[in-house]
This record gives C-alpha cells, sequence and structure tokens, in this order.
C-alpha cells in the first residue's frame, strides 16, 4: 500500500444510545466498510490521501497503524469525532424523551381530565393533596421502559436541552485541523 500522506476525516457511523454508562455506541449499527488495509468491514471510517494522490477509506485503527508519523493525529481527530457524536445523540435522546412526555402528558390530561393551563406537576389527584405525577409513578416507569427510553420520572428540563447543545457547539469549535 501506498504511504498515507494525510488524513482528511473520521467518520463514526454507528447509533448511539443512553446506557447504564451514559451515551454509547451500538456494536454492529454502523455502516460497514471495507477497508483499504485489511480488507475487513469497520464501522468508525478514516478517509484518507495516499502519496499517489488517491483518497481511500480504511478503518480508524488501521491508518493509525499504517501511518505512525499520523497517529496522533488520528487519534485526535477520532476523539473529536466520538466526542461530536456523543453530544449530537444526547440531544437526540433528550429530543425524543421529551416528544414523547408531551404525548404521555396528553394521554394522562385527557384521562384525568386536567387542562392545559394546569402544570402537570401541580395537578392532583381527585380531592386529594397527592400529586397526580408521583401518583402516576408506577404507570409512567412502565410507559417509558415499554417505549425503550429511560424510566425517567419527569420531563427534561430546559436546561438540560441547553447544556447538550451548548457541548455540541464547544466541540464544534474544537476541530482538529
Amino acid at each position: 500500500m501506498t504511504a498515507i500522506t494525510r488524513l482528511v476525516k473520521i467518520v463514526d457511523t454507528r447509533r448511539w444510545e443512553l446506557g447504564a454508562k451514559g451515551m454509547q455506541p451500538v456494536a454492529g449499527s454502523g455502516t460497514l466498510n471495507v477497508c483499504a488495509r485489511c480488507g475487513m468491514g469497520h464501522e468508525v471510517h478514516a478517509h484518507v490521501e495516499l502519496a499517489d494522490g488517491r483518497m481511500v477509506v480504511m478503518g480508524d485503527t488501521c491508518a493509525t497503524r499504517e501511518a505512525d508519523h499520523l497517529g496522533a493525529a488520528i487519534k485526535t481527530a477520532k476523539a473529536h469525532t466520538l466526542s461530536l457524536a456523543k453530544a449530537r445523540a444526547k440531544l437526540a435522546a433528550l429530543e425524543t424523551l421529551a416528544a414523547e412526555w408531551r404525548r404521555y402528558e396528553a394521554t394522562i390530561r385527557s384521562e384525568y381530565g386536567i387542562p392545559d393551563h394546569v402544570a402537570f406537576a401541580n395537578a392532583r389527584v381527585g380531592g386529594t393533596t397527592a400529586n397526580l405525577a408521583n401518583h402516576l409513578t408506577r404507570r409512567t416507569e412502565e410507559h417509558f421502559a415499554a417505549k425503550g427510553l429511560s424510566t425517567w420520572y419527569r420531563p427534561p428540563q430546559p436546561c438540560a436541552f441547553a447544556s447538550a447543545m451548548k457541548a455540541i457547539e464547544r466541540i464544534e469549535k474544537k476541530r482538529p485541523e
């Protein structure tokens, strides 16, 4: 193989999900690309330029092994790509969760006759002082578990969205050259 002269970009094609240890890539969910170096399929692709001017795609690990002089640059680019993918996946997970909370809240509002102007968290069960959200904890857990979502008992707060968007902006600004 001709020597690698330049790293063009790193692309992570895997899907990311919220797991027990935070956002994690789902193995086997990405697009396999046949590596120009080893012939195996890789989900994290390194687009590189060879000394003869050709552009090829290989696995990120293969690119690191093939080009010792670019090892640090490849690792930095991969770390950046994975951080950005993780941050975007977290924002998408928050948006999915918020959308499901809106659907769930609409169902409960219609079931219990709660008007839209009454905050869901302030709604009471019948004539008691019991908070409706607390009253529905078990049902809420089952509902979100059945959807494959985190069993969060409260909808995501605006600060969570702001934090996720700020993380994406911060990571994009640090894009390696």
